[in-house]
């Protein structure tokens, strides 16, 4: 296996925890359509905004590295062609990157 796969599986994982600590600990402070964790729930008002960035800052932070995980656990033991090997982590992590989404928006749902 090639390392551009190795590297490049490591990707989404990566982006997932940088932007997960942006939003827990640097969140948007104003609803706006530019940036963060944008949604009809999370926009209805400042205080559903406020949580909603914490709380899905910390959920991709740990999805992100979960994902660390279950990267380096695949990786030796799938068997495929390089090419094979990156489609089918990446759609894995594509899957697992819907996650914190589901979760803000039950939470959101509940609690405003």
């Amino acid at each position: 296996m090639s390392l551009f796969v190795k590297l490049f599986s490591f990707f989404i994982p990566i982006l997932m925890i940088i932007f997960g600590i942006l939003m827990w600990l640097a969140p948007p402070k104003n609803i706006n359509n530019s940036y963060g964790y944008r949604t009809k729930k999370s926009m209805m008002n400042q205080e559903a905004w406020d949580y909603a960035q914490i709380c899905a800052g910390k959920s991709m932070f740990l999805v992100g590295i979960v994902l660390i995980f279950v990267t380096l656990f695949l990786l030796p033991r799938i068997t495929l062609d390089s090419g094979s090997v990156l489609i089918t982590i990446l759609s894995i992590q594509i899957v697992f990157m819907f996650i914190p989404f589901a979760g803000v928006e039950h939470i959101l749902k509940s609690k405003f």
